[in-house]
């Protein structure tokens, strides 16, 4: 049996809008963010560095980046959170790392867990835990770095995201935090399967239901029509209205449903575009928040909460993944897309993860 997985079913490398770039307003100024004003898109491509140069010439901007953040940055030297260092990748097992994190510490999880498709087909109609291979429905597997198959049991998968929520009911703090919950309805036995399933039946109250509008899709099945969507649900530990800023969104992104392409920039074979964590982050937390991502993939979530000013902790259990989050992120400082006030806790582990 496969293990418990690490992953991020959605994971970009980078993402585009409806206007086909990375919609952000201009971080020069920290007025603006918070106010919502001077919105200006930025053309998110961080294309990685040749392996001949990822390092070559990068301490001195490294060591002049460490400088000018000390001078500049109010903020201590870099903290924990349980064993956890923030602004730090680590290779754990999702739901391990999650029993290790104590109550009330996370401010904000933005995640897409994998969606056990193969797995979802192999569960036959006489049963949700049988092996049995489905004749009609999804069987595709998506092929992850380290070779796993995303096809457990459904029931025994349904229980493992069951835990996984309630692990985020514990985890988040209960007044002001937020969980968006990045899945899918899966089609097979003629009929849709809706994470609302084990969603219910889980700790977490389902605050709103957002839809992501991708235009597309590989799932195109001859038997029903081509799904261009997908879910991001908005939970919260308890049935009290999270923190909540709209207007610092772009118009685009007020509604509930939100147009954001995908185009394919890295070697992870799922993408989530940058702009849903941006979005996610910037209309729910403060800079300084602590941001989590159990199944970090390539980092997306984690760069994003950077960009932000935000702290962050991503797991996952597949170390090809996390050597492409670091190249991204210093890709991102040497482009000037990540700027350098954000980055005083990242630095010295760059330079270690990329040694």
């Amino acid at each position: 049996m496969p293990p418990k997985r690490s992953r991020i079913i959605s994971d970009v490398e980078t993402g585009v809008a409806a206007d086909d770039k990375f919609v952000m307003p201009n971080f020069e100024s920290a007025k603006k963010v918070k106010t919502g004003e001077a919105w200006q898109p930025l053309n998110f491509t961080s294309k990685k560095p040749k392996a001949s140069t990822l390092i070559q010439g990068t301490e001195g901007k490294v060591e002049s980046a460490a400088s000018s953040s000390a001078a500049t940055s109010s903020k201590s030297a870099s903290t924990k959170v349980g064993p956890f260092e923030l602004d730090n990748y680590y290779i754990i097992d999702c739901l391990e790392g999650l029993k290790l994190l104590p109550d009330a510490c996370i401010d904000h999880v933005c995640v897409s867990p994998i969606y056990n498709l193969a797995g979802l087909s192999r569960s036959h109609g006489r049963g949700l835990s049988s092996s049995t291979k489905c004749e009609t429905g999804w069987t595709h597997r998506i092929p992850y770095a380290d070779g796993f198959k995303d096809c457990l049991p459904e029931q025994e998968y349904r229980d493992m995201q069951i835990e996984i929520l309630n692990e985020f009911a514990r985890v988040v703090k209960p007044t002001t935090g937020s969980i968006f919950y990045n899945h899918k309805n899966r089609h097979c036995i003629f009929r849709d399967h809706s994470p609302l399933d084990w969603i219910e039946k889980s700790k977490l109250n389902v605050f709103q239901e957002l839809i992501w509008d991708r235009s597309t899709s590989v799932n195109a099945h001859p038997s029903y029509f081509i799904q261009s969507t997908e879910k991001i649900f908005w939970l919260t530990p308890t049935r009290t209205g999270p923190r909540f800023f709209r207007d610092r969104l772009p118009n685009e992104f007020k509604t509930h449903v939100w147009k954001i392409n995908v185009r394919k920039e890295t070697k992870h074979p799922a993408q989530m575009p940058m702009q849903i964590p941006y979005n996610t982050i910037l209309s729910t937390t403060e800079p300084g928040d602590i941001v989590l991502d159990p199944f970090a993939g390539g980092g997306t979530t984690l760069l994003a909460a950077a960009i932000l000013g935000r702290r962050f902790i991503g797991f996952d259990i597949c170390k090809e993944y996390e050597q492409m989050f670091w190249e991204r992120t210093l890709t991102m400082i040497q482009s000037g897309e990540l700027p350098q006030e954000n980055i005083e806790h990242i630095l010295s582990r760059l330079k270690e993860k990329l040694a």
